[in-house]
């Protein structure tokens, strides 16, 4: 909402009214003065009957002074909350950008690791960011519930795998494989041809990548990497 257009037409129109008051007043007193014919002087009788003569010219004059300090007072008040919103807004930003700038330069410091599992051609950082902090623009800086559930998912497949796995039993391991691409592109995280042993091999690698980033802008204690993976012997 373009909040400086509404005051400036407000002040506008205050303006306009009270120069058509200050106007109208004179016009008055001007028809007044005509009309009875009256010169200036300076006895009290003058002054007393200046004041009965115009009466009427003065206390409209009255009504626009009247009105035109509210309503400059008025727009002097909308002023000072508009600057102070946008301030609040400029800060904001800078807290959105300050962090999202610093999410994205740890990552790509993770991503650059040796071995660290993960291209950079592959990850998607703002879809990340973006998935973990969706107010970040008003720097509000707590994970989502949509992530909180993607991580205890990924806990809880883990579990379920490590419980359910029977070695030999290829479809579990099918279905932990396209569970996890899921959860994982859900976080920005892509997978080059994600076969069941090419997933197997990096999932410890992205485990680490997601634990470091939660232990860096979340309160999250799940350590996803050191959870118990026997399953892993399927490709071996």
């Amino acid at each position: 909402m373009n909040y400086k257009k509404y005051i400036f037409s407000i002040a506008v129109f205050s303006a306009t009214v009270l120069c058509a008051i200050t106007l109208t007043s004179i016009f008055l007193a001007l028809l007044i003065a005509h009309n009875n014919s009256l010169e200036f002087c300076f006895s009290p009788g003058c002054f007393d009957f200046a004041a009965k003569a115009f009466q009427e010219p003065i206390k409209i004059f009255k009504i626009g002074v009247g009105f035109g300090t509210y309503a400059f007072a008025a727009i002097g008040a909308a002023t000072a909350i508009l600057t102070y919103v946008n301030s609040v807004k400029a800060e904001k930003n800078n807290r959105h950008f300050q962090k999202h700038s610093e999410f994205k330069a740890f990552t790509s410091g993770l991503v650059a690791r040796q071995n660290s599992g993960i291209r950079q051609e592959d990850f998607n950082a703002n879809k990340y960011y973006g998935f973990l902090f969706p107010l970040s623009a008003e720097a509000y800086f707590i994970p989502s519930e949509s992530y909180d559930i993607v991580i205890n998912s990924i806990e809880r497949q883990i579990a379920e795998t490590q419980a359910n796995f029977i070695p030999g039993d290829v479809r579990s391991i099918e279905e932990h494989c396209r569970n996890m691409l899921g959860y994982f592109h859900s976080l920005g995280i892509a997978v080059e041809e994600p076969t069941e042993e090419t997933l197997m091999m990096l999932e410890p690698k992205i485990f680490s990548f997601i634990d470091n980033i939660n232990q860096q802008f979340t309160d999250i204690e799940v350590s996803l990497r050191s959870k118990s993976r026997d399953y892993m012997r399927s490709i071996q």
